[in-house]
């Protein structure tokens, strides 16, 4: 049984995403750290074509990993990230799916990084109190 994550990042900026990963067959983190590959990992940038991510996963400590996608793999409005044992199935499957914000090709072009919006009204419609 697989699982998955969701992330809403900046679009076009390099980021890093912490997910657990867990045993084949059971529901206990890894146990003993694994090492994905080329071709374990693979990015999906709004319903294109998987491609192999630029970089694999790491290990952090008790079945958390960390994944690298660069600012490219991050130009996207959605963005699914697979993560496969292609070759032995020692881990069960796992997603992470993203939305981007903070520019017009993004999911949501407001950008929440921005501390104070500037936004535009009109008075069309507006009473006074």
């Amino acid at each position: 049984m697989g699982s998955f994550t969701q992330e809403m990042r900046k679009y076009g900026v390099e980021a890093t995403f912490n997910f657990p990963l867990t045993d084949r067959g059971t529901l206990d983190f890894e146990a003993t750290p694994v090492a994905p590959t080329t071709g374990d990992t693979k990015v999906i940038k709004n319903e294109g074509v998987a491609a192999n991510t630029d970089n694999d996963p790491g290990t952090e400590t008790f079945g958390v990993y960390s994944l690298v996608l660069t600012a490219t793999e991050m130009q996207a409005a959605r963005i699914i990230v697979t993560i496969v044992d292609s070759a032995t199935k020692l881990w069960e499957d796992h997603a992470i799916l993203i939305t981007t914000y903070g520019h017009a090709s993004a999911q949501h072009a407001f950008d929440l990084d921005t501390a104070v919006q500037t936004v535009a009204t009109t008075g069309a419609g507006i009473q006074g109190t």
